[in-house]
Formats: C-alpha cells, structure tokens, sequence
C-alpha cells in the first residue's frame, strides 16, 4: 500500500481551517435545527422541555419562539458564514495582506456579536415563559452543558498537545 505524503505545516493548518469551515457550514444549514446549530442543541430541546415538565401552553410557546428566533437569525448566520468563508479566502491567499485579514476579521467580529445578540434575546423570551422552579431547574441544566462543553475542550486540548 502506497503511503501517503507528508504534508507541509501550512498546508496541514489549511486542512484543518476547511474541515471546521465545512463542519460548521454543515451543522448551520440544517433547515430544524436549533438556531445556534449542531446536533446537541437538536437533542437538548426535548430533554429541556420534558426535564422542565413544561405546561401544553408553555411548549407551545416556546417552539414558536424558537421558530421565531430560526427565521430571524437565518440571514444573519449566512452572513456570519460568507463573511467566514471570505476570512479563510484571505489566509490561504497565495500573498496573505495582514490588514485585509484584520479587516475581516473584525467584520466577522460584528456580525457574530449581533447573532449573540438575537440569541441572548431568544433565551430571554423563553425565560419568560417559565416559573421560577423551571427557571432554576433551567440554569441548573445550562450549567450542565457549560461544564461538558468545557470538559469536551479540555480533552480536545490535551489530544491536540499530544499530537
């Protein structure tokens, strides 16, 4: 079997910008997904709403307001993702300019600030709609995400300082 060549280490880091562009590009064009993306928030949408023991009404509410949020963060996450793909264009650039990256980066920058922005707004209607034992029950669970998002970086981290 024929092995493979060595790659140089630009062209490693290039592999590895396109596979996290074309992962996050993927998990963005997913028509239900959860507005922020990727299939664990798919998942944690029933689990919140069972965990909650939320009303009919409640449930309802809460999915139109996720519906509400998809819609009107649609626009704005393709722009996040053109103006990422322009980013990448401008690293792997044959004479990359450090001020037109800069440039875009901090356009990229704003843009993703406003989509936290639509999202901090989302979450607060949904916190509306709750009773304060769901709302506790609610940050106890976020909390929860928080600490296996952050023990999934770890790892990765570590894996990646073994490479």
């Amino acid at each position: 079997m024929q092995s493979l060549p060595k790659l140089k280490p630009i062209a490693a880091v290039a592999l590895v910008i396109a596979g996290i562009t074309l992962n996050y590009a993927s998990s963005q064009a997913q028509p239900h997904a959860w507005p922020y993306g990727g299939a664990e928030r798919e998942r944690f949408i029933p689990k919140m709403m069972q965990r909650l023991h939320l009303s009919e009404s409640q449930k309802q509410q809460i999915k139109a307001i996720l519906a509400q949020a998809r819609e009107k963060m649609r626009p704005q996450r393709e722009l996040v993702m053109s103006e990422r793909i322009k980013l990448y264009e401008l690293i792997q650039a044959d004479n990359p300019d450090p001020n037109a990256i800069r440039a875009q980066t901090q356009r990229l920058a704003s843009y993703e600030a406003e989509l936290n922005v639509l999202r901090a707004e989302e979450r607060k209607k949904v916190e509306a709609i709750l009773t304060p034992k769901q709302l506790n029950e609610w940050k106890k669970m976020r909390l929860e995400r928080r600490e296996k998002m952050r023990k999934h970086q770890k790892q990765r981290k570590e894996w990646m300082e073994e490479r």
